[in-house]
């Protein structure tokens, strides 16, 4: 063969040492994007390194390349933070179309009610200046990264809303131990116009979104007129689609 023409080869070579926690790995990546928060090589080193301790034992180097041959090969590259209102505006529009299509006719009748059709949503709070790239898959046209003052995230406020403008109760939650010193020692001199609530992870998770239900949005349900049907409206975000948090809502 001449020495000149090419090579190729059918194989897929080593399995990724990153293989055995690919799930684990991605799910923790995807939640992050959805949350619009950055994601780099180093914070996926690191989280790495946490489930699978053998990379622990492996130099700089080495967990740089492992790290980036499992990038490459689930087609996770840089780019840099866009908006959404760089999309298209016939291609919102009619986003917005077919949504109001789709919900109007569940928010009219009798048993429906401006101050009981409700709708809540977090909004993250940050510390520290923000970068302007993070991993996203290849070819991704909007990448999303939240932005103010800072990039690290370490409260998540929980605001609700009914459509005749009435605010319910406001929930902060703080980086913490769920019983730590935060929570012991800190929170009682918050103003207690605010839930306030500890949590590893300083965003919305399951626990917190049970308890979510439970003091503020159980409590307003409660004041609904005889006949009044209440309605929330939820993103597709992973705590409000749980078994769990679906099933206590709809008990309400």
């Amino acid at each position: 063969m001449s020495k000149n023409l090419p090579r190729y080869s059918l194989a897929h070579g080593p399995c990724s040492q990153l293989e055995g926690v690919k799930e684990q790995l991605l799910a923790w990546i995807f939640e992050r994007r959805e949350m619009g928060l950055v994601v780099s090589t180093r914070s996926i080193i690191i989280k790495a390194c946490c489930i699978l301790p053998a990379m622990e034992q492996k130099s700089s180097l080495a967990r740089l390349m492992v790290v980036r041959r499992f990038l490459k090969k689930q087609s996770l590259v840089y780019r840099m933070g866009t908006k959404v209102s760089q999309r298209l505006p016939a291609e919102v529009c009619q986003e917005a179309a077919e949504f109001q299509e789709f919900i109007r006719p569940m928010l009219i009748g009798p048993e429906r009610c401006p101050h009981w059709i409700i709708n809540m949503d977090q909004t993250p709070v940050f510390f520290s200046m923000h970068p302007k790239k993070t991993l996203e898959i290849l070819g991704t046209k909007t990448v999303v990264i939240r932005t103010s003052t800072n990039d690290t995230k370490r409260a998540t406020v929980a605001l609700t809303i009914t459509a005749a403008g009435d605010q319910l109760v406001p929930m902060v939650v703080y980086k913490g131990t769920e019983n730590g010193t935060i929570k012991k020692r800190e929170l009682q001199n918050h103003h207690p116009t605010c839930i306030y609530e500890t949590q590893h992870n300083p965003w919305m998770g399951e626990r917190v979104m049970l308890r979510w239900v439970e003091d503020v949005l159980a409590p307003y349900v409660a004041l609904a007129p005889p006949g009044i049907i209440p309605i929330i409206l939820l993103d597709s975000y992973r705590c409000h689609v749980m078994a769990s948090v679906v099933n206590v809502i709809q008990d309400l």
